[in-house]
């Protein structure tokens, strides 16, 4: 069999289109997103049955549910406890234990839910040999789960090292064994492709909470998503690790959000679940914010539009609605225009109408510079209320908190970025179906920029949110959603000409 291409991950629970699945499948995978709601590793279970698909399109259906649900036995107390300080990752009899509890779990939860009789015993034998391989299908779901663990859980060995819970040599030792223990031959590039991702993951982590800046992090309160109802997504784009939150049903249109300067993803989740009702929603942590990779370099526009057309492939997602706030209005704008083939439709939301000579940005940079300074220092949601007064207190605390995730060359150069390139280029470049979208009393936008906006582009549609400020949603969320929807309704999965 040959080699598998490398670097293209599967889409994100995604069934192949040319496969008929049954109902019975269908019905158990459902129930199976369900059941994993809540599971502390759910992205690396998910993805596992991604890979499945990916390393086997035919592979039976009882073998996805098992590649779905193979680590389950961990979400019900009482099961085995690996030592990782004193035990071996490969510790038999550990693994043994671990795997034929999970068999059992698995098994019955699925005859509880009214699985045949077919179904719940082809489950058991992957499941017994997830850890091990030996037989075709074992070796199949110990390949689905080693890809998927390296995928995924950088992070999680990265959290094992800089909390002492385990040496540097423990993590890459645990690492390494996800690596090498692969038998599926096939998969064994794709391995070592999500390995070395994995070390510069954990490496990335160990240096940033060695250095001032992870220190002061830690200080404010190191940010998690523990709290967050989206799911995370990791990317590999343009040469860096992205971050997107997840929301809504995967049979909905798509939607993309990208926001402003100094916002995280997770600073717009009240937006994310809103249009979660009827969207398939991703919101996007730009480079140098958030959970996304922080490079020293690339934060001119183009390097951000290039980073949202090879995330929007790699999350299974073509032609998306995509709506910018604010840095995210160019990045969406100069995404459109150099990245043609791959846009859908465009909301371009409040874009600062700086330009080259012309008058600045209406927050100075050192602002910016202040806040994070004072967000890394340990600042409270009180600190933040005379930047944003009229923000409920939640917004503030994740302001709060999450600012320290925004690097300040990133920002520093993006806000210098507003003063050197011409955005209007590539709004003039723009087909229709786009929307400016832009509030009455933006200071970003100003009385004449919407104006100068249809001048520049008449094919595009303009709506304003009466009474808004340069945050459109934190300002009036109705009023910013109302017309986001209304032209979404209209032109989702619509064609771009």
């Amino acid at each position: 069999m040959s080699q598998l291409p490398t670097s293209v991950p599967p889409a994100w629970r995604t069934l192949p289109s040319d496969r008929e699945f049954t109902p019975e499948f269908l019905r158990l995978r459902d129930l199976v997103f369900e059941w994993t709601t809540d599971y502390y590793d759910r992205e690396h279970l998910l993805r596992a049955g991604d890979w499945m698909l990916r390393l086997a399109p035919d592979a039976p259906e009882h073998l996805i549910i098992a590649a779905l649900t193979h680590d389950l036995e961990r979400s019900v107390p009482g099961g085995p406890v690996l030592d990782r300080v004193n035990m071996s990752w490969d510790d038999a009899e550990y693994n043994r234990a671990h795997c034929d509890r999970s068999a059992e779990v698995v098994s019955r939860w699925l005859a509880g839910h009214g699985a045949s009789a077919e179904f719940v015993d082809g489950v058991q034998q992957p499941i017994r040999e997830h850890e091990f391989g030996g037989s075709p299908t074992g070796d199949l779901i110990q390949a689905a789960d080693s890809i998927s663990f390296l995928e995924c859980n950088g992070r999680l060995v990265a959290g094992w090292v800089t909390s002492g819970a385990i040496t540097y040599a423990k993590g890459l030792e645990k690492l390494e064994w996800m690596r090498d223990r692969v038998r599926f031959e096939p998969a064994r590039d794709e391995a070592r492709r999500c390995f070395d991702l994995a070390v510069a993951e954990v490496d990335r982590q160990v240096a940033l909470a060695s250095d001032a800046g992870g220190s002061a992090r830690q200080a404010a309160g190191t940010p998690d998503l523990t709290s967050a109802r989206g799911v995370s997504r990791f990317v590999e784009a343009n040469g860096i690790r992205l971050h997107f939150l997840e929301y809504g049903d995967g049979d909905n249109p798509d939607l993309v959000l990208v926001p402003g300067i100094t916002s995280p993803a997770v600073t717009w989740e009240f937006v994310s679940l809103q249009l979660a009702r009827d969207y398939h929603v991703f919101t996007m942590d730009v480079r140098g914010r958030g959970l996304s990779d922080h490079p020293t370099t690339g934060f001119t526009t183009p390097d951000y539009a290039r980073d949202l057309a090879e995330a929007l492939p790699a999350l299974g997602l073509d032609r998306p609605l995509v709506v910018g706030h604010s840095m995210g209005a160019w990045i969406a704008a100069a995404f459109g225009a150099l990245h043609r083939e791959l846009r859908g439709p465009l909301i371009i939301a409040d874009p600062p109408m700086t330009r080259p000579g012309g008058d600045a940005y209406f927050i100075p940079v050192e602002s910016f510079e202040r806040s994070i300074a004072e967000a890394k220092a340990g600042a409270t949601a009180a600190d933040m209320r005379p930047y944003f007064p009229t923000w409920t207190e939640e917004q503030l605390q994740q302001r709060a908190e999450w600012l320290p995730t925004c690097d300040v060359t990133a920002v520093t150069e993006t806000w210098r970025m507003f003063h050197v390139e011409s955005w209007l280029e590539w709004w003039r470049a723009l087909e229709p179906p786009v929307l400016f979208l832009w509030g009455s009393d933006s200071p970003a936008v100003g009385p004449n920029g919407a104006g100068e906006a249809a001048e520049v582009n008449p094919a595009a549609e303009v709506a304003v949110v009466p009474g808004a400020a340069h945050m459109l949603p934190f300002d009036d969320l109705e009023g910013f959603l109302a017309p986001v929807r209304e032209f979404a309704g209209r032109v989702t999965r619509q064609a771009v000409p």
